[in-house]
């Protein structure tokens, strides 16, 4: 993000100074040739899959199907929508925003000598800092959807690592806003605004990542103890990476390097994260595939953010002053580094990119069947919780006095739960028979699919 106006003033020098040429223009095409040669290459394979999705969508365009998408789809439209609405809340009301008086703009106008006309300078008011904050809601949505849909809990706390990186990337963040001047978020969504979302997403990747934990602990004692170990020498090399590689125009060490470990914590959780979406998408988890885009989404507001941090969007041969001061103060900033500082920056976000395409990409697959799963498919939630419950008494079982549940082979007690199938069979404990149509939504004992018994 843009570093606060204290370090501006320090790094900002005559507007006179002529900024490092650049060409826009041919930074887009050395990056969108490749992209679409390997797309052409590519397209046997993703061509006939989409139109056949196409077709089949235009097929299924009826206000029934409308009906049956959003309620299956309801916690991420409302997320989505809840998080737009915060956006645009902010952008209206936050500091800088658009009935923010001319006297809170003077305030904001923190390059010397230049008047930094805010209304004209971002169109909407969306400064660019303002999509790290989207950036930011948008993550702490995708792991609130994981708790929900359980898909935090798949493959064994598969995501556990991924996500206890993300929940320190986010706190770093927090403490880095809270409670330094130091590159802190600019434009309508900064200040308290900026702090409560990191607060928010913080507390839903703990809340996220515990629930991982939680399934990890369930696997065998060598399991766990790999499983810290790799998150220990994650974090290791993370400071390693933050020590060798940052800025230097904070007014602390600690900021400077607490900067660039947040670019180091989310570059390692990526791949992290991609291996347990794809161990998702095998066990056929069903409804997390809200959670994989919105999360890819805003992943591309992060990319469009760093893309605007390193200048390439901006022109220098622009004849506004402003613009140029702009240049020659992220031209400064390239040289106020120890190390490579922008290498890790620029790894980070290609490889967070790619990682989310990937998942989101795996997911699909599996979805559609372009990759052979042959395993039982995961009920979802709602499914599960829509069956029916029955109250264990002496005489439920005449036929077999000596009926135990099917799954745990433990004897029944008066008044436990247990849970009648549309098969109506209803030999289970609830908690065992819900935790294993979780995992494969048929009946344990007659293998009837619960979503299409009957059908």
């Amino acid at each position: 993000m843009h570093a606060a106006g204290s370090v501006q003033k320090q790094l900002l020098a005559s507007p006179s100074e002529a900024a490092d040429p650049r060409d826009t223009a041919l930074w887009w095409v050395h990056s969108a040739v490749p992209m679409a040669l390997v797309l052409l290459s590519c397209a046997p394979a993703w061509w006939p899959v989409l139109c056949e999705k196409l077709c089949s969508l235009i097929a299924a365009l009826s206000i029934e199907n409308l009906r049956r998408f959003v309620r299956e789809q309801w916690p991420e439209i409302v997320g989505f929508t809840s998080v737009a609405l915060a956006a645009v809340l902010g952008l209206f009301f936050g500091p800088g925003g658009h009935h923010a008086s001319n006297e809170e703009l003077e305030a904001l106008r923190s390059f010397e000598g230049h008047v930094v006309e805010m209304r004209r300078l971002w169109p909407w008011l969306l400064h660019p800092d303002s999509l790290v904050l989207m950036y930011q809601l948008l993550r702490g949505l995708g792991a609130c959807l994981l708790v929900y849909r359980g898909g935090a809990v798949t493959g064994g706390g598969a995501f556990c690592p991924a996500l206890m990186q993300l929940a320190a990337a986010s706190g770093l963040r927090l403490i880095l806003w809270s409670s330094t001047t130091d590159y802190q978020p600019e434009g309508p969504l900064g200040g308290q605004f900026a702090i409560s979302c990191t607060a928010l997403t913080f507390g839903a990747q703990l809340l996220a990542a515990w629930k991982a934990m939680q399934a990890a602990s369930t696997t065998s004692w060598r399991s766990k103890r790999i499983l810290g170990l790799q998150y220990m020498i994650q974090v290791l090399l993370c400071i390693w990476a933050a020590c060798m590689n940052h800025f230097t125009v904070g007014h602390t060490s600690l900021a400077n390097i607490a900067f660039s470990a947040i670019d180091a914590a989310d570059m390692s959780a990526a791949p992290i994260f991609t291996t347990a979406a794809c161990v998702a998408a095998a066990e056929n988890t069903p409804g997390i595939s809200g959670a994989l885009y919105i999360m890819a989404f805003a992943q591309v507001l992060s990319f469009q953010w760093y893309i605007d941090f390193v200048g390439v969007l901006d022109n220098p041969t622009s004849s506004d002053s402003f613009v140029r001061a702009l240049l020659i103060f992220k031209t400064k900033l390239q040289l106020s580094v120890y190390g490579d500082p922008f290498a890790l920056m620029t790894a980070g976000h290609i490889i967070q990119l790619f990682a989310v395409v990937v998942s989101c990409l795996a997911f699909f697959g599996f979805n559609i069947g372009f990759f052979k799963n042959n395993g039982p498919k995961a009920a979802p939630k709602h499914v599960i919780e829509k069956l029916d419950l029955v109250t264990y008494k002496r005489d439920l079982f005449r036929d077999d006095p000596s009926a135990c549940c099917a799954i745990c082979l433990g004897d029944f007690e008066d008044g436990d739960e247990l849970r009648r199938l549309p098969c109506q069979h209803q030999q289970f404990h609830r908690s065992c028979v819900d935790h294993w149509l979780a995992k494969a939504g048929r009946c344990p004992l007659c293998i009837a699919d619960i979503q299409h018994h009957g059908t």
